[in-house]
């Protein structure tokens, strides 16, 4: 319970860090859900573009942001 409890306090001063400088740049944050992104990323981007899993999630995660169905 306290290395959960550790984990998710370092992920919200992360979060929140971000969300501040991009406030300050001048930029707008979008939240999305990073469910099954590895999975949808690895058969739909990964063979396609000639990258890795990680970077195809990525992809994935940017086009959730901008509002394109997987």
């Amino acid at each position: 319970r306290h290395n959960q409890m550790l984990s998710e306090f370092a992920t919200k001063q992360i979060q929140e860090a971000l969300e501040r400088r991009c406030g300050k740049e001048g930029y707008g944050v979008i939240q999305v859900n990073p469910a099954y992104t590895s999975q949808i990323g690895r058969e739909k981007y990964s063979q396609k573009m000639g990258c890795t899993v990680h970077l195809a999630a990525s992809f994935v995660i940017a086009r959730r942001g901008m509002g394109y169905q997987n």
